[in-house]
């Protein structure tokens, strides 16, 4: 029986575009889009007689990227070369980005991005040493409490692939840091930051945290007012909210319970095309106001992927570290045949394929920003990021802790400086494996194809014993 163990990468990358290989829940290198049964049949008949060519070519075999030999000790910033075969050219050995919070503020110069883009525009941020992840000094810290940006900066790509890594902590509970705000109609006057606002009919208060004069909105303070007691009294649609400076009517409710506008609106990551062009973007996030589970929503191009629609229940979980990994495809226009694939602490919570662009938004993404708010969350919503890896390529090099690829749940980003079909030089990033005894190395080659079981090396390979003759 003809093994097909492994194909020419022309071949094997087009005959897998068109089919499509469901890749089930576990972890690989990407977890490819799926097609429905009767178009996996289609894709079959249609590439038949060239699988019927490949099963008569016993010299072609499916491989994956197969690690031969390793030199190198494995600690922070040391060059180490992995020699072998399958692990297909890549234009640029460097990332897109690589930033590291104990080198500081800027991205690394080892990435071909150095210098966040419209820094003073889309950078929030500061470092600290309050909490940090196993292996670091520093982390990046944000207040999302503090306005309606995010952490670190935006980065731009040209590609129609991506894949990002990044460790996160968060010191707050998205159920819990909630802030409550109201819409007004009919207003009159003007409402003051501290301001005690009174509901004619309810006789609830609140106090002005900030008046939005060009929506006609107000966020309250989180602290204070009968909206904020244990047991609340909460204003009531269509009532009158008065000030000592102003007043209008509450539009807010009607359809919600409480009348109220209570929100944490948390969008952990999210991917742009740039308007005016399209309007079409993805993000990945949850509203702290109804539960702590995350959602998919290609906006403008595809249905939200709900968190019951996931292979997994993807909660945000308080003072965690967690691992998070993001792959990403284009879809053809109007085609369910993009990607974007949730990787939480090496397990894959989604990889169903998706429409990233329509005819009517035709562009592909194009930057991608970190955590954000919209409409505000309670001050104290501290996020750290410990770390940030991009590239606009599949290709990477990955260390764990684990001998099988399925297994790793802290996975670290090698970063590469030199790269060819059969051998890649890394700067050693050892992160979370600093203390790790045993430490396993895989490639993943331009198709998201990667050795399923790692490579050991040891982190401090004890000297050559020397011969001595008496």
């Amino acid at each position: 029986m003809v093994k097909l163990i492994g194909l020419q990468s022309s071949i094997r990358g087009e005959l897998f575009k068109s089919i499509r290989l469901e890749s089930g829940g576990s972890r690989k290198g990407l977890a490819r889009p799926r097609q429905s049964n009767s178009g996996a049949i289609t894709s079959f008949f249609k590439y038949l007689p060239r699988l019927l060519c490949i099963a008569l070519c016993p010299t072609l075999v499916f491989a994956e990227p197969q690690i031969e030999n390793i030199t190198g000790v494995f600690s922070d910033k040391e060059s180490i070369t992995i020699e072998g075969s399958g692990f297909t050219s890549k234009s640029f050995p460097a990332p897109l980005l690589w930033w590291n919070a104990d080198d500081g503020i800027d991205p690394s110069q080892l990435g071909r991005i150095s210098d966040w883009v419209d820094s003073e525009t889309y950078f929030h941020g500061e470092l600290t040493d309050q909490v940090t992840a196993v292996g670091s000094d520093t982390a990046l810290r944000y207040d999302h409490g503090s306005g309606s940006g995010g952490p670190l900066g935006r980065v731009d790509f040209e590609s129609d692939r991506i894949y990002l890594h990044r460790k996160v902590y968060e010191d707050f509970d998205i159920t819990k840091n909630v802030v409550f705000s109201v819409g007004l109609s009919e207003i009159s006057g003007t409402f003051e930051e501290g301001q005690k606002v009174t509901g004619t009919q309810s006789g609830a208060t609140g106090y002005v945290y900030e008046y939005y004069r060009d929506r006609g909105a107000i966020r309250f303070l989180t602290d204070n007012g009968s909206i904020n007691q244990e047991i609340p009294v909460y204003f009531k649609y269509g009532e009158k909210l008065v000030s000592s400076t102003g007043s209008g009517v509450n539009i807010s409710g009607g359809k919600w319970p409480t009348d109220i506008l209570k929100t944490f609106n948390y969008k952990i990551v999210r991917f742009h095309a740039e308007p005016p062009t399209s309007n079409n973007n993805i993000w990945v996030g949850a509203q702290g106001a109804e539960s702590n589970e995350m959602r998919l929503t290609p906006e403008y191009t595809n249905n939200t992927v709900w968190p019951s629609q996931m292979k997994f229940p993807f909660k945000q979980r308080p003072n965690t570290w967690r691992t998070e990994e993001f792959v990403y495809q284009s879809s053809d226009l109007d085609t369910a045949n993009g990607l974007f694939s949730i990787i939480v602490d090496g397990k894959t919570a989604y990889d169903d394929p998706i429409i990233t662009r329509t005819s009517e938004n035709p562009a592909r993404y194009d930057w991608i920003s970190q955590s954000q708010v919209s409409n505000g969350a309670k001050p104290g919503s501290w996020v750290y990021y410990d770390s940030l890896y991009i590239d606009d390529s599949w290709h990477r090099v990955i260390a764990c802790n684990e001998p099988e690829w399925d297994q790793c749940e802290n996975p670290e980003p090698q970063i590469p400086l030199a790269w060819s079909d059969s051998e890649i030089v890394i700067s050693v990033n050892q992160g979370s494996l600093v203390d790790n005894e045993r430490i396993f190395i895989y490639v993943v080659n331009k198709d998201g194809e990667v050795n399923s079981n790692g490579y050991e090396i040891c982190p401090e390979c004890p000297a050559k014993p020397e011969l001595t003759i008496d």
